[in-house]
Order: C-alpha cells, then sequence, then structure tokens
C-alpha cells in the first residue's frame, strides 16, 4: 500500500451509517435510519447482502442483514409493492443485491476524499452468520430502517493482523 495509511474500520462507519439513511429515504421511501447499538454480532439466521469495496489501500465488505420477514418487507418497499405481495427467493436476493450496491455506492461517496480510487464490486446474498477471519476487523451496527430492525456490517483487512 501507496500513500496515506488505510483508513481502520471506526473510520467507515459514519459513512456506513450516512448511506444507509440515503438508502432508507430514497430507494426504501422511509421516514429515516436511527442507529440503536453497536453489537459484537448478528442472530445466525440473518439473510443479507454484501458488497466489496477494494482500491490498493482498502478491502472492505459492507452490507446490511436482517430477518427474512424484514428482507421481503424492505425488497417490497424497494420495488413498491405492498408486504403482503408475493415475492419468489429469486426476487428476493436480486432485490438485496440491488441494496447492497446502493449502501456500497453511497459509501463511495462519502469517502472518496480518503481513498478516490475506490471501485465498487459485484454483491454476494447471504443466508446465516458472518465469521470474520483472524486478519479482519468487523463492525456490526444495530439499526431501524423506518421501522425495520436490521444489522449493517462491515469487514476490512486489519492493520494489526
Amino acid at each position: 500500500m501507496t500513500g496515506a495509511p488505510a483508513v481502520e474500520i471506526a473510520g467507515w462507519l459514519p459513512a456506513v451509517f450516512s448511506a444507509a439513511e440515503e438508502l432508507a429515504t430514497t430507494a426504501l421511501g422511509y421516514d429515516g435510519a436511527s442507529l440503536i447499538s453497536a453489537v459484537a454480532g448478528m442472530p445466525c439466521e440473518a439473510e443479507g447482502a454484501l458488497v466489496p469495496l477494494t482500491s490498493d489501500r482498502h478491502s472492505l465488505q459492507c452490507g446490511l442483514f436482517c430477518s427474512l420477514d424484514t428482507c421481503r418487507s424492505i425488497v417490497a418497499s424497494m420495488l413498491g409493492m405492498d408486504d403482503g405481495d408475493e415475492l419468489d427467493d429469486a426476487d428476493v436476493a436480486d432485490a438485496l443485491g440491488e441494496v447492497a450496491n446502493i449502501l456500497g455506492g453511497g459509501i463511495k461517496a462519502r469517502m472518496v476524499a480518503s481513498d478516490s480510487a475506490l471501485t465498487l464490486g459485484l454483491p454476494v446474498v447471504i443466508k446465516g452468520s458472518i465469521e470474520p477471519l483472524h486478519t479482519q476487523a468487523q463492525a456490526i451496527a444495530e439499526v431501524l430502517l423506518g421501522d425495520h430492525r436490521v444489522w449493517l456490517v462491515a469487514l476490512t483487512t486489519s492493520a494489526t493482523a
């Protein structure tokens, strides 16, 4: 890595939360987002998506996770549907990937002053828990998007690993 030092995990968190607020009010049509607390982990039965943000100085995975019912509600909001409308698993997975892309794009825009070379990769949809490697730092925040409880996740390579 060359140039300025890499941003540590705590330095990404304001951008992650701010991007989630923007996601809530624009793409989802909610009143906003509110931080509940930082947490050590999330429930094993969570579903969501991660998207990479990378450069020669940074390697970050960021995303949003929640219960299956909440995933379906968020996707319905994004697609302009009612909560009770039928969504198949492929539609939910595609939309969760798009949610991660929107979140990642918002983070990239907010971190451009720290690293103008960040690129957004392809999202991956996950069912289950995330276990960071010993070489990774992880931050998880429990957040309300509108009235939906979600977990914002950021994983990055640790400078001390």
